[in-house]
């Protein structure tokens, strides 16, 4: 069998990098999410580990019902106001 490619690294190519340790990179991380979101269905790997590192976090952070879904409704689903 093998990888569907000969370059070794294609399948982890998501190139942008969040500083994690203040809140306008968390915030930059949420904003992206639903472009880092469509890269998994490319074949990106990089972009799952992200998400499953960001879902981790936020399960971490020990947030209430309503801040976890207010996340869910602002970043996940893409709805404002």
């Amino acid at each position: 069998m093998g990888s569907a490619t000969n370059r070794p690294d294609y399948h982890r190519r998501y190139e942008a990098t969040y500083q994690l340790n203040d809140a306008e990179g968390v915030r930059s991380l949420l904003r992206d999410y639903n472009a880092i979101d469509s890269q998994r269905f490319v074949g990106d790997t990089a972009a799952s580990d992200i998400l499953l590192d960001l879902k981790d976090a936020i399960d971490a952070a020990g947030l209430t019902a309503l801040q976890h879904r207010a996340l869910e409704l602002i970043y996940f689903d893409d709805l404002t106001v």
